[in-house]
């Protein structure tokens, strides 16, 4: 996947395709992000997360807390680059390891808290089917929108997968890289691409067709960390503890997350 980035930035892109990017990403920014003010709690969250935002919040509604979502390479650098301390859900255990190696993490706070699965999915429109991931590339896909595999999670996951069943090679050069995996979304229900490779979580309520789950042995875990950052205030540990709990659990199970 070396140098991927420089081959589906800008020249892979058309013109709608490359707004669709923009505004997917631009729109998910502002998804459920909230200021509590200086001493609320923070709650920095993969992009994947955003299903279970309204939940989360409507569980917790007599204690507050701020989102922030995003890529989960891009939360991490936000809290590498001094933004305020909170807990952090990632979608990725690299970027949980970054934070540990820069002695971000509250000493035994990091748990694996959530997995999620990887689908196949096409506009609504479309009558593209397959019955496995290597028929991917002869099936007429021009284009697919995948979250970017150079730095985000969701498309690591999903180059990974695509290389181990023989199909990376061939689709390569058609995909669409994206900033995020709700980005990559975007695209498939804009019609801008073909087809589109994404959480099972985030096509839920979505305008697409599922039309392949892909085997999960293909690809490594997909785990999301949940850590306190150091110099948290108590109230982030409060949090912390929360989305461990019960209550918690039943929204991510209602958003499709695996515990």
């Amino acid at each position: 996947m070396g140098g991927l980035t420089a081959r589906i930035s800008g020249a892979r892109l058309g013109p709608l395709a490359l707004i669709g990017v923009l505004l997917g990403g631009i729109a998910l920014a502002g998804v459920g992000c909230h200021d509590p003010g200086a001493e609320g709690p923070r709650l920095y969250a993969a992009a994947s997360l955003a299903p279970a935002v309204d939940g989360l919040r409507a569980a917790r509604a007599g204690a507050p807390f701020g989102f922030f979502l995003g890529g989960t390479s891009s939360i991490a650098r936000q809290l590498q680059e001094g933004a305020p301390p909170g807990c952090f859900l990632g979608a990725d255990l690299r970027w949980a390891d970054e934070l540990d190696a820069a002695g971000l993490v509250e000493p035994g706070t990091r748990i694996d808290l959530l997995t999620n699965r990887l689908v196949v999915v096409a506009p609504a429109s479309s009558t593209l089917t397959i019955d496995r991931l290597d028929e991917l590339p002869s099936v007429g896909v021009r284009r697919v929108a995948l979250a970017d595999p150079e730095s985000v999670p969701a498309g690591r996951y999903a180059a990974t997968a695509l290389q181990h069943a023989d199909a990376w090679d061939a689709l390569e050069s058609r995909v669409v890289g994206c900033t995020d995996v709700r980005a990559a979304l975007a695209l498939v229900v804009a019609g801008e691409v073909d087809a589109g490779i994404v959480y099972a979580t985030d096509v839920r309520g979505a305008d697409v067709r599922v039309i392949h789950e892909i085997d999960p042995q293909l690809h490594p875990v997909i785990t999301y960390p949940l850590l306190l950052v150091k110099g948290a205030p108590p109230a982030s540990r409060d949090l912390w503890e929360w989305l461990q709990s019960e209550p918690a659990a039943a929204v991510f199970r209602e958003a499709g997350f695996l515990r």
